[in-house]
Formats: structure tokens, C-alpha cells, sequence
């Protein structure tokens, strides 16, 4: 498998990079994309797309970015509810529980982030807010029947949440580039299960 300029096109969020120019004429393998000398950022975006990594495994990322952003926060009023609800949406991506029980999960978690809205909540809340947004995301039954740059946003979207909130506050670029680099292993780690025969060692 490739990614091809063809099927990235211009990097929007990176005006001066044409894939053309960062692929090559025959385009490159997953792996070597995440291999590229380039920003972390950039070679995220060109791996986070249903062309590369199938709807399940991108649902799974999420749930384990959404995850790590709870955990960054233990006192959370409704941490069992956010935990029980990515459960659900790892077990809903393994075929283990039907659409109907995934979407009266997510409507208790709408009713959460709902809850946490509104005028005069301390930063405290705005993170637990920030973190119930990034459980919906990942367990919204959309995420996977949207179309592809829709789904792909949303996948991202919880992605830099997470990071969000495990950084706290603006950082160091050094250490907003740490926090990238951690979660293209991750994609890394599902490249490695999806296409075995391409690993860059």
C-alpha cells in the first residue's frame, strides 16, 4: 500500500508542501511516511485517513487518545461514566455491541459534556469538559459513516485534546513535538499489525 500525492493532494494545514514534492512521483509506504523528515503534526495528518487505516482501528485510536485524556485527570466527576462509555466504543469497534447500545451511550455522554457548559466554571471544568467532548467524539457512531475528511478531522480532533490536556497550558514546541511523536507510535504500532511486510526497522 501507498499514499500517493494523488490521494493526499496540497497539505492545506501546510501551504508550502505539496505531497508531490514529500511523496515522491510513486507516492511512499505508511511506514516511510512516518519515517519522514518532517514535523510529527504532518506526517500524522498524512496517516490519519480511512485510505491507510481502516474505520475500526481509527475508532480504536481514538478511544485510546480520549483514554489517556481522562486518565490526565483523575478527579473527574464522571470518570466512570467517560470510562465505561470508551469501553463501549472499543468493544462497538470490534463488533461486540450493536449501534443502538453505542448511541444511547453517547447520548448520556452529550448529556455530560451538556452539563459541564456555561458561564462562570473554573478552568478545572473546562478541561473536564474538554475531556467529555473528546469521549463523544471517539464513540459517536458518525465518526465512521461520516465522509472520509469528516471522520478523519474528528479522529484528530480527539488526538489533540488529549494532548491538550496532558500538556496544560501552551508548552515549549520541543515538548508539543514529544507529545506528537507519542502518538504517531501509536499510529506506528497499528502499521506495523496492518502491514507487516513494509516496517522500517
Amino acid at each position: 500500500m501507498k499514499i500517493t500525492g494523488q490521494m493526499v493532494s496540497l497539505f492545506k494545514d501546510y501551504p508550502d508542501v505539496l505531497a508531490s514534492e514529500l511523496l515522491g512521483p510513486s507516492g511512499t509506504t505508511p511506514h516511510c511516511a512516518a519515517k519522514l523528515d518532517v514535523p510529527a503534526g504532518l506526517r500524522l495528518w498524512l496517516l490519519l485517513r480511512r485510505q491507510v487505516i481502516p474505520k475500526h482501528d481509527l475508532r480504536l485510536l481514538a478511544c485510546l487518545w480520549a483514554e489517556r485524556a481522562l486518565n490526565q485527570e483523575p478527579e473527574h466527576q464522571h470518570k466512570g461514566l467517560l470510562s465505561k462509555a470508551i469501553v463501549m466504543g472499543r468493544e462497538y469497534a470490534s463488533g461486540k455491541k450493536t449501534t443502538t447500545e453505542l448511541e444511547e451511550t453517547y447520548e448520556q455522554i452529550l448529556k455530560i459534556e451538556t452539563g459541564l457548559r456555561g458561564p462562570g466554571r473554573s478552568p478545572h471544568m473546562t478541561r473536564a469538559r474538554q475531556i467529555a467532548i473528546a469521549v463523544r467524539t471517539a464513540i459517536c457512531v458518525r465518526l465512521l459513516s461520516a465522509p472520509a475528511p469528516q471522520t478523519e478531522i474528528a479522529v484528530r480532533e480527539v488526538m489533540w485534546t488529549g494532548a491538550w490536556i496532558a500538556l496544560g497550558h501552551r508548552p515549549p514546541l520541543s515538548f508539543e513535538e514529544e507529545i506528537r511523536e507519542q502518538h504517531l507510535q501509536d499510529v506506528v504500532e497499528v502499521l506495523d499489525r496492518l502491514y507487516p511486510e513494509d516496517r522500517v526497522l
